[in-house]
Protein backbone atom coordinates (compact mmCIF):
# COMPACT_ATOMS: atom_id res chain seq x y z
CA UNK A 1 0.00 0.00 0.00
CA UNK A 2 2.79 2.39 0.96
CA UNK A 3 4.69 1.36 -2.16
CA UNK A 4 1.73 2.18 -4.38
CA UNK A 5 1.22 5.57 -2.72
CA UNK A 6 4.89 6.36 -3.18
CA UNK A 7 4.80 5.48 -6.87
CA UNK A 8 1.65 7.56 -7.34
CA UNK A 9 3.29 10.72 -6.04
CA UNK A 10 6.46 10.02 -8.02
CA UNK A 11 4.35 9.85 -11.19
CA UNK A 12 2.64 13.13 -10.28
CA UNK A 13 5.97 14.84 -9.73
CA UNK A 14 7.49 13.51 -12.96
CA UNK A 15 4.82 15.31 -14.98
CA UNK A 16 6.81 18.50 -14.34
CA UNK A 17 10.05 17.12 -15.81
CA UNK A 18 11.34 18.67 -19.05
CA UNK A 19 13.15 15.78 -20.70
CA UNK A 20 14.67 18.14 -23.29
CA UNK A 21 16.73 19.80 -20.56
CA UNK A 22 20.44 19.04 -20.97
CA UNK A 23 20.81 18.38 -17.23
CA UNK A 24 18.11 15.71 -17.47
CA UNK A 25 19.60 14.16 -20.62
CA UNK A 26 22.95 13.70 -18.85
CA UNK A 27 21.21 11.31 -16.46
CA UNK A 28 20.09 9.07 -19.37
CA UNK A 29 16.54 8.53 -18.01
CA UNK A 30 14.51 5.52 -19.05
CA UNK A 31 10.94 4.39 -18.44
CA UNK A 32 10.44 1.50 -16.02
CA UNK A 33 7.40 -0.35 -17.38
CA UNK A 34 6.94 -2.41 -14.23
CA UNK A 35 6.52 0.65 -11.98
CA UNK A 36 5.43 3.03 -14.75
CA UNK A 37 7.91 5.69 -13.64
CA UNK A 38 11.14 7.16 -15.02
CA UNK A 39 14.45 6.12 -13.52
CA UNK A 40 18.02 7.37 -13.90
CA UNK A 41 20.04 5.31 -16.36
CA UNK A 42 23.55 6.53 -15.76
CA UNK A 43 26.72 4.40 -15.89
CA UNK A 44 26.30 2.30 -12.74
CA UNK A 45 24.42 -0.58 -14.33
CA UNK A 46 27.18 -3.10 -13.50
CA UNK A 47 27.93 -1.79 -10.01
CA UNK A 48 27.36 -4.30 -7.16
CA UNK A 49 24.61 -2.15 -5.69
CA UNK A 50 20.89 -2.54 -5.25
CA UNK A 51 18.67 -1.73 -8.22
CA UNK A 52 17.18 1.37 -6.54
CA UNK A 53 20.65 2.83 -5.90
CA UNK A 54 21.86 2.09 -9.46
CA UNK A 55 18.65 3.41 -11.04
CA UNK A 56 16.86 5.75 -8.59
CA UNK A 57 13.53 7.41 -9.31
CA UNK A 58 13.96 10.71 -11.16
CA UNK A 59 12.32 13.77 -9.56
CA UNK A 60 12.29 17.41 -10.71
CA UNK A 61 13.92 20.24 -8.84
CA UNK A 62 11.00 22.61 -8.30
CA UNK A 63 8.35 20.08 -7.29
CA UNK A 64 6.93 20.43 -3.80
CA UNK A 65 6.93 16.64 -3.60
CA UNK A 66 10.71 16.72 -4.00
CA UNK A 67 11.01 19.20 -1.17
CA UNK A 68 8.83 17.08 1.14
CA UNK A 69 10.84 14.00 0.23
CA UNK A 70 14.11 15.72 1.17
CA UNK A 71 12.54 16.84 4.46
CA UNK A 72 11.58 13.24 5.22
CA UNK A 73 15.07 11.96 4.38
CA UNK A 74 16.53 14.71 6.60
CA UNK A 75 14.61 13.27 9.54
CA UNK A 76 15.82 9.75 8.69
CA UNK A 77 19.38 11.12 8.62
CA UNK A 78 18.87 12.25 12.25
CA UNK A 79 19.09 15.94 11.28
CA UNK A 80 22.44 15.52 9.63
CA UNK A 81 23.99 18.15 7.38
CA UNK A 82 23.12 18.69 3.73
CA UNK A 83 25.64 16.09 2.53
CA UNK A 84 24.25 13.33 4.74
CA UNK A 85 20.70 14.33 3.82
CA UNK A 86 21.46 14.25 0.07
CA UNK A 87 23.16 10.88 0.46
CA UNK A 88 20.08 9.53 2.21
CA UNK A 89 17.89 10.80 -0.65
CA UNK A 90 20.01 9.13 -3.35
CA UNK A 91 19.53 5.70 -1.88
CA UNK A 92 16.24 5.59 -3.79
CA UNK A 93 15.61 8.93 -5.51
CA UNK A 94 17.53 11.30 -7.74
CA UNK A 95 16.29 14.83 -7.17
CA UNK A 96 17.71 17.34 -9.61
CA UNK A 97 19.56 19.97 -7.54
CA UNK A 98 19.22 17.89 -4.38
CA UNK A 99 22.24 19.59 -2.75
CA UNK A 100 20.61 23.03 -2.88
CA UNK A 101 17.30 21.62 -1.63
CA UNK A 102 19.10 19.82 1.20
CA UNK A 103 20.83 23.07 2.21
CA UNK A 104 17.48 24.84 2.28
CA UNK A 105 15.92 22.09 4.37
CA UNK A 106 18.76 22.13 6.89
CA UNK A 107 18.64 25.93 7.03
CA UNK A 108 14.89 25.93 7.73
CA UNK A 109 14.88 23.04 10.20
CA UNK A 110 14.09 24.33 13.70
CA UNK A 111 15.82 21.39 15.38
CA UNK A 112 19.00 22.05 13.40
CA UNK A 113 18.77 25.73 14.22
CA UNK A 114 18.55 24.92 17.92
CA UNK A 115 21.67 22.77 17.76
CA UNK A 116 23.75 24.49 15.08
CA UNK A 117 22.20 27.88 14.40
CA UNK A 118 24.47 30.91 14.55
CA UNK A 119 23.67 34.02 16.61
CA UNK A 120 21.97 36.88 14.85
CA UNK A 121 24.00 39.96 14.03
CA UNK A 122 23.26 43.37 12.63
CA UNK A 123 25.35 45.99 10.88
CA UNK A 124 27.53 47.97 13.26
CA UNK A 125 25.70 51.15 14.19
CA UNK A 126 26.98 54.66 13.59
CA UNK A 127 28.80 56.28 16.47
CA UNK A 128 26.44 58.00 18.84
CA UNK A 129 26.39 61.77 18.83
CA UNK A 130 28.13 62.11 22.19
CA UNK A 131 31.13 60.18 20.80
CA UNK A 132 31.80 62.69 18.01
CA UNK A 133 30.86 66.03 19.58
CA UNK A 134 33.92 68.31 19.59
CA UNK A 135 34.65 71.17 21.98
CA UNK A 136 32.93 69.48 24.92
CA UNK A 137 34.62 69.49 28.35
CA UNK A 138 36.51 66.29 29.20
CA UNK A 139 34.32 63.72 30.92
CA UNK A 140 31.12 65.59 30.06
CA UNK A 141 29.93 62.22 28.76
CA UNK A 142 31.53 59.45 30.77
CA UNK A 143 31.51 55.72 30.25
CA UNK A 144 32.10 53.57 33.31
CA UNK A 145 32.86 49.92 33.92
CA UNK A 146 34.47 47.68 36.52
CA UNK A 147 37.58 45.58 36.10
CA UNK A 148 39.01 42.90 38.32
CA UNK A 149 38.81 41.43 40.84
CA UNK A 150 42.20 42.37 42.24
CA UNK A 151 43.45 40.58 45.35
CA UNK A 152 44.19 43.27 47.96
CA UNK A 153 46.21 42.67 51.13
CA UNK A 154 44.63 43.86 54.38
CA UNK A 155 47.40 42.59 56.64
CA UNK A 156 50.06 39.93 56.64
CA UNK A 157 47.63 37.01 56.67
CA UNK A 158 44.38 38.47 55.28
CA UNK A 159 43.48 39.30 51.70
CA UNK A 160 40.23 40.38 50.09
CA UNK A 161 38.89 41.18 46.66
CA UNK A 162 39.04 44.71 45.35
CA UNK A 163 37.90 46.15 42.03
CA UNK A 164 38.84 48.98 39.75
CA UNK A 165 36.27 51.56 38.64
CA UNK A 166 37.25 52.86 35.20
CA UNK A 167 35.79 56.14 33.97
CA UNK A 168 36.59 57.17 30.40
CA UNK A 169 35.65 60.26 28.43
CA UNK A 170 33.55 59.45 25.37
CA UNK A 171 35.17 62.24 23.30
CA UNK A 172 38.79 62.73 24.40
CA UNK A 173 39.24 59.05 25.44
CA UNK A 174 40.88 60.10 28.71
CA UNK A 175 40.59 57.64 31.60
CA UNK A 176 40.26 57.91 35.36
CA UNK A 177 40.90 54.89 37.59
CA UNK A 178 40.04 54.40 41.25
CA UNK A 179 39.79 51.47 43.65
CA UNK A 180 36.50 50.20 45.11
CA UNK A 181 36.21 47.74 47.98
CA UNK A 182 33.30 45.68 46.62
CA UNK A 183 30.46 45.63 44.09
CA UNK A 184 27.91 47.40 46.27
CA UNK A 185 26.07 50.55 45.26
CA UNK A 186 27.52 52.43 48.23
CA UNK A 187 31.09 51.62 47.19
CA UNK A 188 30.43 52.83 43.65
CA UNK A 189 28.82 56.06 44.88
CA UNK A 190 31.95 56.77 46.89
CA UNK A 191 34.09 56.12 43.81
CA UNK A 192 31.81 58.41 41.79
CA UNK A 193 32.22 61.13 44.44
CA UNK A 194 36.01 60.89 44.21
CA UNK A 195 35.82 61.05 40.42
CA UNK A 196 33.52 64.08 40.40
CA UNK A 197 35.70 65.91 42.95
CA UNK A 198 38.66 65.66 40.55
CA UNK A 199 37.14 65.69 37.05
CA UNK A 200 33.83 67.47 37.59
CA UNK A 201 30.26 66.20 37.36
CA UNK A 202 29.38 64.56 34.02
CA UNK A 203 26.19 65.39 32.19
CA UNK A 204 25.72 61.79 31.06
CA UNK A 205 26.90 58.42 32.32
CA UNK A 206 26.90 55.33 30.11
CA UNK A 207 27.35 51.84 31.56
CA UNK A 208 26.18 48.27 31.40
CA UNK A 209 23.39 46.86 33.56
CA UNK A 210 25.51 45.96 36.58
CA UNK A 211 23.57 46.06 39.85
CA UNK A 212 25.81 48.72 41.37
CA UNK A 213 25.27 51.05 38.41
CA UNK A 214 21.51 50.52 38.43
CA UNK A 215 21.47 51.17 42.17
CA UNK A 216 23.50 54.36 41.78
CA UNK A 217 21.14 55.64 39.08
CA UNK A 218 18.09 54.89 41.23
CA UNK A 219 19.67 56.60 44.24
CA UNK A 220 20.53 59.74 42.27
CA UNK A 221 17.06 59.88 40.71
CA UNK A 222 15.41 59.49 44.11
CA UNK A 223 17.53 62.27 45.54
CA UNK A 224 16.63 64.56 42.65
CA UNK A 225 12.92 63.82 43.09
CA UNK A 226 12.85 63.72 46.90
CA UNK A 227 15.43 66.21 48.18
CA UNK A 228 14.48 65.52 51.82
CA UNK A 229 15.99 62.05 51.74
CA UNK A 230 19.19 61.75 53.72
CA UNK A 231 20.64 58.49 52.36
CA UNK A 232 23.91 59.49 50.63
CA UNK A 233 22.25 62.81 49.89
CA UNK A 234 25.44 64.71 50.67
CA UNK A 235 27.15 62.77 47.88
CA UNK A 236 24.65 63.13 45.06
CA UNK A 237 22.21 65.98 45.59
CA UNK A 238 24.35 68.36 43.54
CA UNK A 239 24.44 66.12 40.47
CA UNK A 240 21.74 65.65 37.88
CA UNK A 241 23.21 62.89 35.78
CA UNK A 242 21.45 61.34 32.82
CA UNK A 243 22.26 57.63 32.91
CA UNK A 244 22.11 55.35 29.88
CA UNK A 245 22.37 51.58 30.13
CA UNK A 246 23.35 49.07 27.51
CA UNK A 247 21.37 45.84 27.14
CA UNK A 248 22.37 42.92 29.38
CA UNK A 249 24.80 40.57 27.69
CA UNK A 250 25.87 43.19 25.13
CA UNK A 251 29.34 44.45 26.11
CA UNK A 252 29.97 45.58 22.53
CA UNK A 253 27.41 48.34 23.13
CA UNK A 254 30.03 49.81 25.51
CA UNK A 255 32.97 49.04 23.23
CA UNK A 256 34.75 52.31 24.06
CA UNK A 257 35.09 51.49 27.76
CA UNK A 258 35.71 47.78 27.15
CA UNK A 259 38.70 48.73 25.02
CA UNK A 260 40.09 50.83 27.86
CA UNK A 261 39.59 47.92 30.27
CA UNK A 262 41.84 45.84 28.03
CA UNK A 263 44.51 48.56 28.04
CA UNK A 264 44.39 48.82 31.84
CA UNK A 265 44.72 45.06 32.28
CA UNK A 266 47.68 45.02 29.91
CA UNK A 267 49.41 47.84 31.79
CA UNK A 268 48.66 46.20 35.15
CA UNK A 269 50.39 42.99 34.09
CA UNK A 270 53.47 45.01 33.14
CA UNK A 271 53.62 47.16 36.27
CA UNK A 272 52.55 44.83 39.07
CA UNK A 273 55.20 42.22 39.86
CA UNK A 274 53.72 40.94 43.13
CA UNK A 275 50.58 38.92 43.84
CA UNK A 276 49.14 41.14 46.57
CA UNK A 277 48.91 44.92 46.97
CA UNK A 278 47.48 47.03 49.74
CA UNK A 279 44.63 49.41 48.92
CA UNK A 280 47.04 52.36 48.98
CA UNK A 281 49.49 50.59 46.68
CA UNK A 282 46.66 49.58 44.37
CA UNK A 283 45.38 53.17 44.20
CA UNK A 284 48.93 54.36 43.40
CA UNK A 285 49.28 51.81 40.61
CA UNK A 286 45.92 52.82 39.16
CA UNK A 287 46.91 56.51 39.18
CA UNK A 288 50.15 55.69 37.40
CA UNK A 289 48.32 53.60 34.81
CA UNK A 290 45.85 56.46 34.24
CA UNK A 291 48.75 58.79 33.52
CA UNK A 292 50.34 56.34 31.10
CA UNK A 293 47.11 55.68 29.20
CA UNK A 294 46.29 59.38 29.03
CA UNK A 295 49.71 59.91 27.43
CA UNK A 296 49.04 57.50 24.58
CA UNK A 297 48.89 59.06 21.08
CA UNK A 298 45.49 59.44 19.49
CA UNK A 299 46.79 60.67 16.14
CA UNK A 300 49.56 59.30 13.97
CA UNK A 301 53.16 60.05 14.90
CA UNK A 302 55.12 61.87 12.21
CA UNK A 303 58.81 61.41 11.48
CA UNK A 304 59.17 65.05 10.44
CA UNK A 305 60.51 67.41 13.15
CA UNK A 306 58.36 70.19 11.68
CA UNK A 307 55.08 68.45 12.45
CA UNK A 308 53.23 68.68 15.73
CA UNK A 309 53.73 65.89 18.26
CA UNK A 310 50.84 63.38 18.37
CA UNK A 311 47.69 64.42 20.14
CA UNK A 312 47.03 62.70 23.48
CA UNK A 313 44.17 62.80 26.03
CA UNK A 314 46.50 64.76 28.32
CA UNK A 315 46.39 67.70 25.90
CA UNK A 316 42.73 68.13 26.88
CA UNK A 317 43.29 67.45 30.58
CA UNK A 318 46.48 69.36 31.43
CA UNK A 319 47.22 71.25 28.20
CA UNK A 320 50.30 69.21 27.26
CA UNK A 321 51.09 65.68 26.23
CA UNK A 322 53.87 65.07 28.74
CA UNK A 323 53.18 64.43 32.41
CA UNK A 324 56.41 66.17 33.44
CA UNK A 325 56.15 69.79 34.50
CA UNK A 326 57.35 72.16 31.77
CA UNK A 327 60.53 74.09 32.48
CA UNK A 328 59.08 77.64 32.57
CA UNK A 329 61.04 80.42 34.29
CA UNK A 330 59.22 81.96 37.24
CA UNK A 331 59.11 85.65 36.42
CA UNK A 332 56.41 88.25 36.31
CA UNK A 333 54.47 88.33 33.10
CA UNK A 334 54.18 91.93 31.91
CA UNK A 335 52.32 91.36 28.66
CA UNK A 336 48.66 91.92 27.86
CA UNK A 337 46.63 89.29 29.73
CA UNK A 338 43.90 89.47 27.13
CA UNK A 339 46.36 88.48 24.40
CA UNK A 340 47.60 85.71 26.64
CA UNK A 341 44.03 84.47 27.03
CA UNK A 342 43.52 84.59 23.26
CA UNK A 343 46.71 82.55 22.86
CA UNK A 344 45.39 79.89 25.25
CA UNK A 345 42.08 79.76 23.39
CA UNK A 346 43.94 79.38 20.11
CA UNK A 347 45.89 76.45 21.54
CA UNK A 348 42.70 74.73 22.70
CA UNK A 349 41.08 75.27 19.31
CA UNK A 350 44.16 73.75 17.73
CA UNK A 351 43.79 70.68 19.91
CA UNK A 352 40.21 70.22 18.75
CA UNK A 353 41.15 70.71 15.08
CA UNK A 354 43.70 67.97 15.46
CA UNK A 355 41.11 65.88 17.29
CA UNK A 356 39.23 65.72 13.98
CA UNK A 357 42.18 63.71 12.63
CA UNK A 358 41.49 61.15 15.36
CA UNK A 359 37.81 60.84 14.43
CA UNK A 360 38.79 59.68 10.93
CA UNK A 361 40.26 56.56 12.54
CA UNK A 362 36.80 55.73 13.91
CA UNK A 363 35.09 55.75 10.51
CA UNK A 364 35.70 52.15 9.31
CA UNK A 365 33.41 49.36 10.48
CA UNK A 366 35.77 46.68 11.74
CA UNK A 367 33.06 43.97 11.69
CA UNK A 368 29.37 43.52 10.89
CA UNK A 369 29.65 45.59 7.71
CA UNK A 370 26.39 44.36 6.15
CA UNK A 371 22.87 44.65 7.43
CA UNK A 372 20.76 41.56 8.13
CA UNK A 373 17.03 40.95 8.30
CA UNK A 374 15.53 42.58 11.36
CA UNK A 375 14.24 40.46 14.20
CA UNK A 376 10.48 40.98 14.25
CA UNK A 377 7.88 40.83 16.99
CA UNK A 378 6.36 37.37 17.57
CA UNK A 379 9.53 35.68 16.30
CA UNK A 380 10.59 32.58 18.24
CA UNK A 381 14.24 32.70 19.21
CA UNK A 382 16.78 30.81 21.27
CA UNK A 383 18.34 33.08 23.92
CA UNK A 384 22.05 32.48 24.48
CA UNK A 385 22.65 32.22 28.22
CA UNK A 386 25.73 32.60 30.37
CA UNK A 387 26.15 28.83 30.20
CA UNK A 388 27.84 27.97 26.91
CA UNK A 389 26.03 24.63 26.67
CA UNK A 390 23.32 24.92 24.04
CA UNK A 391 21.11 22.47 25.85
CA UNK A 392 20.58 24.96 28.66
CA UNK A 393 19.58 27.88 26.39
CA UNK A 394 15.91 28.85 26.62
CA UNK A 395 13.39 29.53 23.90
CA UNK A 396 11.51 32.81 24.00
CA UNK A 397 9.17 35.02 21.99
CA UNK A 398 10.12 38.50 20.84
CA UNK A 399 7.51 40.89 22.22
CA UNK A 400 9.12 44.25 21.49
CA UNK A 401 11.89 45.57 19.25
CA UNK A 402 13.97 48.73 19.54
CA UNK A 403 14.88 50.24 16.20
CA UNK A 404 17.88 52.50 15.83
CA UNK A 405 17.97 55.74 13.88
CA UNK A 406 18.89 53.72 10.79
CA UNK A 407 15.80 51.51 11.20
CA UNK A 408 17.78 48.41 12.17
CA UNK A 409 16.90 46.36 15.26
CA UNK A 410 19.79 45.67 17.63
CA UNK A 411 17.95 45.32 20.97
CA UNK A 412 14.75 43.40 21.70
CA UNK A 413 12.58 42.41 24.63
CA UNK A 414 11.81 38.70 24.89
CA UNK A 415 9.28 36.71 26.92
CA UNK A 416 10.08 33.25 28.24
CA UNK A 417 7.62 30.39 28.70
CA UNK A 418 7.14 31.24 32.39
CA UNK A 419 6.08 34.81 31.51
CA UNK A 420 9.27 36.59 32.60
CA UNK A 421 10.66 39.23 30.28
CA UNK A 422 14.19 40.35 29.57
CA UNK A 423 16.01 42.79 27.30
CA UNK A 424 18.70 41.26 25.12
CA UNK A 425 20.87 42.36 22.17
CA UNK A 426 20.26 40.52 18.92
CA UNK A 427 23.76 39.04 19.15
CA UNK A 428 22.43 36.89 22.01
CA UNK A 429 19.61 35.43 19.90
CA UNK A 430 19.44 32.47 17.54
CA UNK A 431 16.48 32.86 15.21
CA UNK A 432 14.36 29.72 14.83
CA UNK A 433 12.03 31.05 12.14
CA UNK A 434 14.11 32.64 9.37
Amino acid sequence: MIKEAELYWVRQAQKEINFQDSNIQKLDPFFDEDCEVYRVGGRLGRAPLSYDIRHPYLLPKKSHISFLLVCDRHLHALHGGHLRTANEVRKKFWVVGDMNIARRVVRCCITCRRHRGKPTHQRMADLQEFRVSPCSPPFKTTLVDYLGPVMVKLNRNTTTKGYGALFTCAVTRAVHLTVVQDLSTQAFLQALERFVSIRGAPAMMVSDNATCFRGADNTINELNIKPNQTQVREHCQRYKVEWKFGPPGGPHHQGAVERMVQEVKKATRQLVKVDRLTFVECETVFCKISGLINSRPLTAMSSSPLDHPPLTPNHFLIGRGDLNCPDIPCEDYKGDLRKRRELCNTMVEGFWRRWMEYTHKLAPRQKWQRSSDNVEENDIVLVIGDDRKRGSWKMAEVVRTQRGQDGLVRVVEVKYADGTRATRPVTKLVSLMK
